[in-house]
């Protein structure tokens, strides 16, 4: 069997077809393996935020390209933000409203004091009771 000049021209532009998607295909493979951007924290001062840095040196070794930017602020601030797009991830002290949001707990527990000058009568009471969240 001989394929005619019709024949060869269309085995030739389904090749040409063929190999232009699997270009496209390794393309966008690579793309989605190549991330790039900004990611914003917001945040509390909580012991939880000591493991931040580590998260982010971590991510940094596969994505060496995304920076990050970690603003602090309350709560109802971080969901706010979040709310409007201006915030990426929110690391926030139970109890919170996360209905609206996608989350994970983090191991870490937040300890807690309350100091009171010496002379207060408060100081004089037996108020060692811990409660853990």
């Amino acid at each position: 069997m001989t394929l005619t000049n019709e024949g060869f021209l269309f085995r030739l532009r389904a090749e040409e077809i063929l190999s232009l998607v699997e270009k496209t295909q390794n393309e966008l493979t690579e793309q989605d393996e190549f991330l790039e951007g900004k990611i914003s924290f917001g945040c509390g001062e909580l012991a939880a935020m000591k493991i931040l840095p580590e998260l982010i040196k971590d991510f940094k070794n596969f994505h060496p390209a995304v920076t990050y930017d970690i603003f602090t602020a309350n709560a109802d601030v971080i969901k706010e933000q979040m709310k409007k797009g201006i915030i990426d991830i929110g690391i926030l002290l139970e109890p919170i409203d996360i209905e609206k949001f996608s989350f994970v707990r983090f191991e870490k527990c937040e300890e807690w004091v309350a100091l009171i000058n010496a002379d207060d009568p408060l100081a004089k009471k037996n108020i060692y009771n811990t409660k853990r969240f």
